[in-house]
């Protein structure tokens, strides 16, 4: 019962994995990049073992991009990876 309740917003655990998720998602709309898209490449790409250690830093939203772009103009398949989607600006409470 204890590894659930860390996944729950309403625990600090769980509330610090949101923020995580939060910044990671916010920093791939800022890069404009789709986050859905983003995040699930990143993910096949880690546990694939693809990607090694020093490697890291292209999967970050801003190498990332480039990096797709860079790949599809080499095999000359083409993908969006720029979201087209506009987001509305964050939620801010009044207060």
């Amino acid at each position: 019962m204890s590894e659930t309740r860390h996944y729950a917003p309403s625990s600090d655990t769980g509330g610090r994995h949101w923020a995580i998720i939060a910044k990671l998602v916010q920093s791939a709309k800022l890069n404009g990049v789709e986050p859905l898209v983003w995040l699930t490449d990143v993910l096949k790409r880690i546990v694939s073992g693809r990607i090694k250690r020093h490697e890291l830093g292209t999967l970050l939203p801003w190498n990332w991009n480039a990096a797709r772009e860079a790949e599809a103009a080499e095999t000359g398949v083409t993908y969006q990876f720029r979201t087209t989607t506009t987001y509305p600006p964050a939620y801010s409470a009044p207060g």
